[in-house]
């Protein structure tokens, strides 16, 4: 059965393994055709995954991968392929690993505690005349 290995586990299609355990389940013998299944091969995995190591990656904040923009409280991606998609989380993972305070400084939205006091203490007010009108 065509698997990909991830750590010491094996990642299986979902359509490989239902037809597996159907063509077990309507054998008479499962032993019998379980052998022959292995003894067929099946198509191969078009493409492996592979395990990615943060330990050895350094991201500079000031120059982030092509295909990704950042404002405060905002974040976009943009990618032609798989890799540049893992290279851009993988970027962002080791950004938020080594310089969390950073980057939250930089593009966290800012909150305005007074103004959103001043907010709910509004949409209560609305809240209460609203039932009057009921």
């Amino acid at each position: 059965m065509p698997s990909v290995a991830v750590g010491r586990a094996r990642l299986v299609e979902r359509e490989e393994l239902l037809r597996l355990l159907t063509c077990l389940y309507e054998a008479a013998d499962p032993t019998e055709a379980y052998a022959k299944l292995r003894g067929a091969g099946g198509r191969r995995v078009r493409r492996q995954i592979r395990t990615l190591s943060l330990q050895d990656n350094h991201a500079d904040l000031d120059a982030p991968p092509t295909g990704l923009s950042l404002c405060r409280g905002e974040l976009k991606l943009q990618f032609q392929s798989l890799e540049q998609l893992a290279e851009i989380l993988v970027y962002l993972a080791t950004i938020l690993r080594d310089d969390v305070a950073a980057f939250a400084s930089r593009y966290e939205p800012v909150v305005d505690l007074e103004e959103s006091a001043a907010e709910a203490a509004l949409a209560k007010e609305m809240d209460y005349y609203r039932s009057f009108l009921k």
